[in-house]
């Protein structure tokens, strides 16, 4: 033990302790994000391809089209699942696979990110078949349910008081801004 590290103990302060050494779990957290959000912005891609299709005849000249900014948004989801994946893949080949027993857990813990996706994605079919506003109400109820449960462990009266009021302020959001500000014809 140096003199300083001695002195400190002396003193009562607790000793340094040396920097864990890093695991190969963050790049595999890294590796599956990265592949998730790859499949993320492929999915997106290729309803934005659908959807470009149906608008092929609309066009205005000088006007990059109303596909221009999620274009920009799925580019950037991919860039940053190419750059984790690129990352994790070259630092697993750097310092070794993690230990494979924890890849199930590691893979489990990017589901709540897939769900959320796929839940927002199927938002357009709960409009048309509920409406908008009860959908929005739906969405948000459901979703601060289960952020509470995973925070806190369980779901309690005041969790469903929250999400009921997040709710109701999401669906006024939405009907101010959208219905009466924009006016914009949704389901």
């Amino acid at each position: 033990m140096s003199r300083l590290n001695a002195d400190a103990a002396s003193d009562g302060a607790a000793p340094e302790r040396a920097a864990p050494a890093p695991s190969g779990h963050d790049a595999a957290r890294a590796l599956v994000a990265g592949l998730l959000l790859l499949g993320i912005a492929l999915g997106f891609w290729l309803m934005l391809r659908l959807s470009e299709a149906r608008f092929a005849s609309f066009v205005m000249a000088g006007d990059p089209g109303p596909f221009a900014l999620p274009r920009i948004c799925i580019a950037i989801v991919a860039i940053v699942g190419a750059g984790l994946t690129g990352w994790a893949t070259w630092r697993i080949l750097r310092e070794g696979a993690p230990h494979l027993p924890d890849l199930p857990r590691i893979v489990a813990a990017q589901l709540m990110p897939l769900a959320f996706v796929a839940t927002l994605t199927s938002m357009p079919i709960m409009m048309r078949g509920l409406g908008t506003l009860p959908a929005v109400a739906l969405f948000t109820v459901v979703w601060s349910l289960v952020l509470g449960w995973r925070r806190d462990g369980f779901v309690s009266v005041r969790l469903m008081l929250e999400g009921a009021l997040v709710a109701t302020g999401a669906v006024v959001l939405v009907h101010t801004v959208f219905v009466r500000l924009l006016t914009l014809p949704l389901p």
